[in-house]
């Protein structure tokens, strides 16, 4: 039985932007892939998270529904890792969803920034750099990376000419509804208003 090919992009999603958006839009030009998982991370062991991750799931969903309508039928969000009670590590994460989806092949979705770190710094980073499938987003400003700096199961793909956002920024307008839907969505933007989140 061929195995279903999901793109994994986790990330703390705190809030959700439209340079996720992008990312995923990236995503879906990737070849052989079927579907797009969006995966609100836990507190890591060097981050703790300020907002619940039943609300950045659901700024997820609101996400998908305003910016990515055309993909939808691709496109989920996976509440896998805040559903855990502990801390967790992309390690971990990769080999329970292997028990979880034997029929599922998994392709980790990181910036191409992350690479030198992975070996180094991650916890079994040298197994997971050895072994895992990873689709690394090169983003506008980073060096391209040479194929012998990256792990030996990836892809690497543009994100393109967008205006960065990070989401720290995204939080500094959360009492500017109107600036803030820029960045966002209309409805991630009036949800973080509402429930005074940041």
């Amino acid at each position: 039985m061929k195995k279903k090919r999901i793109a994994l992009f986790g990330g703390s999603f705190n809030p959700p932007h439209k340079g996720h958006s992008a990312v995923v839009r990236a995503l879906g030009k990737v070849e052989g892939l079927d579907e797009i998982w969006l995966m609100p991370s836990a507190n890591r062991w060097d981050k703790s998270i300020s907002v619940s991750g039943p609300d950045r799931l659901h700024m997820l969903d609101l996400l998908i529904a305003d910016t990515l309508q055309d993909l939808k039928a691709s496109v989920r969000t996976f509440d896998h890792e805040i559903r855990k009670p502990n801390l967790s590590t992309t390690f971990e994460t990769k080999h329970e969803l292997e028990k979880l989806y034997p029929y599922h092949e998994f392709h980790f979705v990181f910036g191409s920034d992350v690479v030198p770190s992975i070996p180094t710094k991650w916890v079994h980073g040298q197994e997971l750099y050895e072994r895992a499938n990873f689709i690394f987003v090169d983003r506008p400003g980073t060096i391209l990376l040479t194929d012998c700096t990256l792990p030996p199961h990836c892809k690497v793909i543009p994100l393109g000419d967008i205006e960065s956002i990070s989401s720290t920024h995204v939080r500094s307008l959360a009492h500017d509804i109107e600036k803030l839907a820029t960045c966002t969505s209309p409805s991630v933007a009036q949800f973080i208003v509402d429930k005074k989140l940041y």
